[in-house]
């Protein structure tokens, strides 16, 4: 598991020696890969608190169209989206898409965090719900 700055490494009872040795050996290797590489910089992992319009059901049988993404600030947004891993959702359905997510995802995006769930895999367009 991780996230932009960090991994978790779970060992158990059936872990050796050799396994934690190869995987300290490959952190090495990534680490000397990379070295020169920071492409965050000082980004600011902070919890980013969601504004919920509409509740999950309601958002699932709303009519949704897909926009490009860019231009969905402040919308209500139509389908989930998370990094995996972990696999916990940055937006989900009936949330307000706000500049603070958008510029996360885009963050995401560009460290080639595996993101999952959406219908444009890309991540160019995103699903919200239509506006009456």
């Amino acid at each position: 598991m991780g996230d932009l700055y960090n991994i978790l490494a779970l060992i158990s009872l059936g872990t050796t020696k050799n396994d934690v040795d190869r995987l300290i050996n490959a952190l090495e290797i990534i680490s000397k890969r990379n070295k020169n590489k920071c492409i965050l910089n000082n980004y600011s992992l902070k919890q980013i608190n969601p504004i919920i319009e509409k509740n999950p059901r309601d958002a699932y049988y709303s009519e949704k169209e897909s926009i490009e993404i860019e231009n969905s600030v402040d919308r209500i947004c139509g389908e989930n989206i998370m990094a995996y891993p972990p696999g916990i959702p940055i937006i989900s359905p009936g949330e307000i898409i706000t500049r603070e997510i958008l510029e996360y995802i885009k963050v995401l995006k560009k460290s080639n965090a595996h993101l999952t769930d959406m219908l444009d895999k890309e991540l160019n367009t995103i699903l919200v719900i239509k506006e009456k």
